[in-house]
């Protein structure tokens, strides 16, 4: 017969195992839910900074490509020039037309004009991007939602040279919500 006086021998019990699965399953639990808000979080912070590095973009590469161009005219129309509603620019660079190795006219010292006419506007996919006709050019951006420009025939309070840009960039985050941001810039023209 056993003695009551018997020391125990080393283990657990049932009850103490099952009090230590619990604790260790809650434990888990919110290790995971922790990992998962931060996921989440993520995922929102990449789309929002995605959709404002666009439109960053889009304003640096059309900064770039509009800083080499001016007012001109070529068969009447005054370049650039805002079409369809405001949602597309039309504009002339500057070229080097008389082979003199500058892009003003050596004996006038007037400015010369590619007689090329480019457009800024969006593609069927969203893509932001210059045309040459119906032929793209450059890629500017993506995700873009709407774009619109002014120059001071718009608005009279612009500068001659100035060109006012508005830029909505548009992305879906991880869970299919919508994050948007908009830009208003103006970019200056040299003459």
């Amino acid at each position: 017969m056993a003695s009551p006086n018997r020391p125990r021998r080393g283990g657990f019990t049932l009850l103490e195992m099952m009090i230590s699965l619990g604790v260790i399953s809650i434990l888990l639990a919110s290790v995971f839910s922790i990992i998962h808000e931060t996921f989440t979080f993520i995922g929102n912070v990449d789309a929002d900074f995605g959709v404002q590095d666009e439109a960053n973009q889009s304003f640096h590469r059309m900064t770039e490509i509009l800083r080499k161009c001016g007012w001109s005219t070529l068969a009447g129309v005054d370049y650039p020039n805002v079409t369809n509603g405001g949602s597309e620019l039309e504009f002339r660079v500057l070229r080097d037309l008389d082979g003199n190795g500058y892009p003003f006219n050596a004996t006038t010292g007037a400015l010369e004009f590619s007689p090329v006419v480019y457009r800024i506007r969006q593609d069927a996919s969203g893509n932001l991007r210059v045309f040459n006709g119906a032929v793209p050019v450059w890629h500017i951006s993506r995700n873009v939602d709407s774009i619109a420009f002014q120059t001071y025939i718009q608005d009279g309070s612009l500068q001659m040279k100035e060109i006012r840009t508005t830029i909505h960039t548009r992305k879906l985050d991880r869970r299919g919500v919508p994050v948007e941001f908009s830009l208003i810039g103006s970019i200056n023209m040299r003459n």
